[in-house]
């Protein structure tokens, strides 16, 4: 898989989302960091001998956090620059044997009653058919186990315009859910933890330009085309932050935990 230093200017700029935070890797894309993380660990107080399946690892922040603390875990993600940056960072750490895997919430290459825990975190609003989802991740749930969300949903009404731009930008539309959506959909199991956070006023993310620039350094021996490079990242991701950033003033973020006590009942 081609490196963010062998991209053209123009190939930067057309890349999707979710490709250009895969390229340059290091981000944490879930809201709240590793404390959010924390906290679901907290409840479901899950012992060494149980499985976590991380659904959607993106760049492996969480990933890397739960191998550091111990944990049994699988993880997966729907877009092969993600599975590659959350394993390259993986094993830059140590982790040599430690490979995600490719999938799909909808499809997932594992077997029933497989996990203690479910962890979705900033990925429910880009399911496309959650209904075949959800019985995805029942079906490797074990009986009395944890879906844990990091999430987040609107306080208020948002303008269409500010959806629609981050509609855009994530490649496909996205769901206006508040937070009694939340506990209708779930409304089948039993809820084990709820804990809502605001948003921090101003910029909310942000790129560690030391670490960008010394990966930088070890792709482009050109300083000319490596600074030209640095540039473009940064732009782009200005232009994301400010549709974000234009977006969170409508929004919360959650810590969410249902338990699933008889997996029969609930379709």
């Amino acid at each position: 898989m081609r490196t963010i230093g062998e991209f053209s200017l123009k190939e930067i700029d057309e890349l999707s989302y979710f490709d250009y935070f895969a390229s340059i890797g290091g981000a944490t894309l879930h809201p709240g960091g590793p404390l959010t993380t924390i906290e679901v660990l907290h409840h479901v107080a899950l012992s060494p001998d149980e499985l976590l399946l991380e659904v959607g690892c993106g760049t492996g922040a969480t990933t890397l956090l739960l191998l550091k603390s111990g944990f049994n875990i699988r993880s997966c993600d729907i877009n092969p620059r993600m599975v590659a940056a959350t394993e390259n960072r993986c094993q830059k750490e140590g982790y040599l044997f430690f490979h995600p895997d490719l999938a799909s919430s909808e499809q997932l290459p594992y077997e029933d009653n497989t996990f203690r825990v479910v962890l979705l975190e900033a990925v429910f609003g880009f399911i496309k058919d959650f209904e075949r989802a959800f019985r995805e991740l029942k079906r490797v749930l074990k009986p009395n186990g944890y879906l844990a969300f990091v999430d987040m949903h609107y306080k208020s009404t948002p303008p269409s315009g500010v959806v629609e731009e981050l509609g855009k930008i994530f490649g496909n539309p996205l769901p206006v859910l508040y937070e009694a959506d939340w506990f209708t959909i779930f409304q089948k199991l039993r809820k084990i933890h709820w804990n809502t956070y605001d948003y921090p006023r101003g910029n909310y993310g942000k790129i560690n330009d030391h670490l960008l620039q010394e990966k930088l350094k070890s792709e482009i021996p050109d300083e000319e085309k490596r600074e030209e490079v640095f540039r473009a990242l940064l732009n782009k991701f200005g232009v994301y932050e400010s549709a974000l950033n234009r977006n969170r003033q409508y929004l919360k973020y959650h810590v969410g935990i249902w338990q699933l006590i008889n997996k029969d009942e609930v379709q």
